[in-house]
């Protein structure tokens, strides 16, 4: 079946609980937390095979200078089907005059954003509180 992609903020709780724990990226007493990240997000782009959910990516930004990726997470059994950089490509699209796009990536992912167009910060350091 095509994958198809979706603009919306609301995804059922169950379904996008179960993407994350396909993943292996959070457990499951975070559901009504990481429900409520994803649809108080800025921006969100869902992948769906029929009505599984197998990709999801969300930003949060101030509107005008920065944006934040704060999930990008395809199901492991549909990776290197180009969904991650269909997704990135989209948000990118959609935050193309935004002077900063942030996202924060595992060392295995690094390449691929790379591949997508992010780069990291010369003489930068991120830090998390």
């Amino acid at each position: 079946m095509a994958i198809t992609y979706s603009r919306m903020h609301v995804v059922d709780d169950d379904k996008l609980v179960q993407l994350f724990l396909n993943s292996g990226l959070t457990p499951p007493h975070y559901k009504v937390d990481l429900f409520h990240a994803v649809e108080r997000s800025d921006s969100v782009i869902t992948a769906w095979d029929g009505t599984r959910l197998v990709g999801l990516m969300s930003a949060i930004s101030d509107k005008v200078m920065t944006v934040f990726f704060n999930f990008i997470v395809v199901d492991p059994a549909y990776r290197g089907q180009k969904i991650g950089r269909h997704m990135v490509e989209e948000m990118l699209k959609t935050y193309k005059d935004f002077p900063t796009r942030i996202l924060l990536a595992n060392d295995q992912d690094v390449a691929f954003y790379k591949k997508c167009g992010f780069s990291a910060f010369e003489g930068k350091t991120s830090l998390m509180g």
